[in-house]
């Protein structure tokens, strides 16, 4: 059974080098990190190819601008390097 995407990104947060806070409220102005951040491949369709990738998101509310968000990843086997940086991984 395939988790829910809600659950698949919360597990995937949990694994992964962050400076998120435990509990609300978030701080303003504040700069929240999320590194290294993995996911079970059983789960990531393979259409996807492996490959570099950029977000740039603003989130709105009634009062304006919320947060910014900017995502960059790859997708990629573990033992390769996709990212550019000449590292390769291995767990």
């Amino acid at each position: 059974m395939r988790p829910s995407l809600v659950s698949f990104i919360y597990n995937g947060i949990l694994g992964a080098d962050n400076n998120l806070p435990a509990k609300c409220p978030f701080s303003r102005n504040t700069t929240y990190v999320i590194r290294r951040m993995q996911f079970s491949s059983k789960y990531v369709p393979s259409i996807l190819t492996e490959g570099n990738f950029t977000f740039n998101a603003t989130f709105w509310g009634t009062n304006g601008s919320l947060f910014d968000m900017k995502l960059a990843g790859s997708i990629c086997n573990m033992n390769h390097d996709c990212t550019g940086s000449g590292n390769v991984t291995t767990s």
